[in-house]
């Protein structure tokens, strides 16, 4: 193990060449307590073993002259990169820092491009962490190589030296930390999201998110993509996923975003958490290919969701407070307990399932209330809507397949359309409590007030 202890740019440097060359185990930068360090070029970390910063409360922060480190271009118009990247399989783990992009001088606080020849579990850390001010990603951690399967672009996009779709897994933690208002500065591009996980080929994600906060970021507040034969897992503990995604007009976007595409399966846990304000949907996933959908929301508020409050401005008006999709031969098995999505543009829940299987949901103690607009000719969706079918998404011949439902004590009143839709060819419903629909003769699916 290699100890080394920093207090200014210069001696910051020498750490990671010492890190870099020296071939340890594990190489702990450790800063002097309450130091600000401002940083002219990025930090490289290419070393074997693992890699800790352990800030005491120090700030990292972009200089206006900010520039690339030595040898890699930057990526778009020369405006840099990360303040740190790493390029090693070893984990990470950042504590008490603050990385600061100065107002979109740099482009990630932190990156992670998993070298090809990785395999394994790599971890990736962040316990006390503020990440604010960067013109992209805040932090961007990138195992997959070109444009991904759903999420828009990733590192062969946007970013220098693109992950390699290597055969490792990640696994993301993210402690008492904040990804705050990136994104969203003069020379911000769409599809920048405050955290950002891309996954490839082979390898499975999994992400822990613990009394975080991700608000006021231009595109997603966290986005998870994983792609390949692996699975997508996410537990979300008292966090928040506010006011997120209006930098792009013409693609709004999200609080909390997960995508899956492959063989493998979506399992997502939201505890006692926030999901409000964001300019598209609050909480979306999606699963194509062979794999379901796994979700548990609890104690959670997915509130005023959509882009209406852009007075017209977006191309395609709308949100929805929790929105499942899911494609290919999969279903979606949903709880609901103890958890409202109100006020959204569209739909307070949306559940789709297409290309054969079946939704299975319980909503207990669940508000859905006033999920309308004020846009001409739309004026909002229903407070839920479930949706089944055998053929696929957009198929012109629309064939039905079951649902299974649970209403305890659910209250789903004053949105656009009627409180509860439902398509399916069969319909197995079970009402417990004191339930309260709105219903309005809207059309000739099965719908039950």
């Amino acid at each position: 193990m290699a100890r080394f202890f920093v207090s200014n740019e210069a001696e910051l440097q020498d750490a990671f060449e010492a890190a870099n060359a020296g071939g340890f185990d594990l190489n702990r930068i450790i800063f002097a307590a309450d130091s600000e360090i401002e940083l002219t070029s990025g930090l490289e970390y290419t070393g074997t073993g693992d890699l800790v910063l352990v800030g005491n409360g120090s700030e990292i922060v972009a200089s206006d002259t900010f520039q690339t480190y030595e040898g890699v271009s930057a990526a778009v118009d020369g405006k840099g990169v990360a303040l740190i990247t790493s390029r090693s399989s070893g984990n990470v783990k950042i504590k008490d820092l603050e990385l600061n992009g100065n107002e979109g001088r740099s482009q990630h606080g932190f990156e992670l491009d998993v070298p090809g020849d990785a395999d394994g579990v790599i971890s990736a850390t962040f316990k006390g962490v503020e990440v604010e001010g960067f013109w992209d990603h805040g932090v961007h951690i990138d195992d997959q190589a070109g444009a991904t399967g759903q999420g828009g672009d990733t590192a062969g996009g946007k970013d220098d030296l693109a992950g390699a779709n290597s055969d490792a897994s990640l696994l993301v933690k993210i402690f008492g930390s904040e990804i705050a208002e990136n994104g969203i500065w003069e020379d911000s591009v769409s599809d920048s999201d405050g955290f950002r996980v891309d996954e490839g080929r082979f390898g499975d994600a999994t992400v822990l998110i613990r009394n975080s906060a991700f608000v006021l970021n231009g595109a997603d507040g966290f986005e998870l993509d994983e792609t390949g034969k692996g699975f997508a897992a996410a537990d979300v503990f008292r966090s928040a996923f506010n006011d997120n995604g209006p930098f792009d007009l013409n693609d709004t976007d999200d609080g909390l975003d997960i995508d899956e595409a492959g063989a493998g399966r979506l399992e997502v846990r939201v505890r006692q958490s926030e999901i409000n304000g964001n300019f598209d949907e609050g909480l979306d996933l999606d699963e194509a290919g062979r794999g379901s959908i796994f979700i548990e929301v609890q104690d959670t508020f997915a509130n005023n969701n959509g882009n209406a409050k852009l007075n017209g401005l977006a191309t395609d008006p709308g949100g929805t407070g929790v929105k499942l999709s899911e494609e290919d031969q999969g279903n979606i098995f949903a709880e609901f307990i103890n958890s409202q999505a109100n006020g959204n543009d569209d739909y307070g829940f949306r559940l789709e399932q297409f290309g054969g299987g079946e939704v299975d949901a319980l909503f207990e103690a669940v508000w859905a209330l006033d999920n309308r607009n004020d846009v001409p000719d739309q004026g909002g969706r229903n407070g839920i809507r479930l949706e089944s079918f055998a053929s696929d998404d957009g198929a012109e011949l629309e064939i039905l397949n079951p649902v299974f439902a649970e209403f305890n004590t659910v209250v789903a009143t004053g949105n656009g359309r009627e409180g509860l839709r439902v398509d399916a060819d069969v319909f197995t419903a079970q009402f417990d409590g004191e339930n309260l629909f709105d219903f309005v003769d809207f059309s000739n699916t099965v719908v039950f007030g």
